[in-house]
């Protein structure tokens, strides 16, 4: 929903009471570690611009499709708005949400990925999404997401 905000695909009558809002082209988008996409929106991103990347993992070489994605964003701008889903971490049964899945991005890829992300861009605002204290009773999922926050601002 945040992302189809972005870009102005939905709640547009909301959309316009926000002084100043321009959609993000999808040209301009880079969606890291997507998963349990449904068939609408698979053909919503084949057919849109924004580049897709699949899970990865650093430690396996996986990730020249990020690095690729983010040298095509350089040309475009310096600064991004870093968008994280909490339910992306695969967490072995520790869930974000209600909705999460498996097959995600394990949590030290994603500090990784943040930190790659910051030799490419200055991160001009960062977003932690989909989280829900009730799925997470023990906090580990909130740990991570310190983590993350720290990766973003250190």
């Amino acid at each position: 929903m945040p992302l189809a905000m972005a870009t102005g695909r939905c709640w547009q009558s909301l959309l316009k009471t926000i002084p100043g809002f321009e959609p993000v082209p999808d040209e301009r988008i880079v969606l890291v570690g997507a998963v349990d996409l449904d068939k609408a929106e698979e053909e919503a991103f084949a057919q849109s611009a924004i580049t897709v990347v699949p899970p990865f993992d650093f430690n396996a070489g996986g990730a020249e499709a990020f690095e690729k994605s983010l040298l095509k964003l350089k040309q475009q701008v310096d600064s991004i708005y870093l968008h994280i889903d909490m339910d992306i971490l695969d967490l072995d049964g520790v869930y974000a949400n209600h909705l999460q899945i498996s097959g995600g991005l394990q949590p030290d890829t994603l500090i990784k990925a943040i930190a790659f992300i910051k030799d490419y861009f200055t991160i001009a605002a960062c977003t932690l999404a989909s989280y829900d204290p009730a799925s997470d009773p023990k906090g580990r999922v909130a740990e991570i997401g310190i983590q993350l926050m720290r990766q973003v601002v250190g």
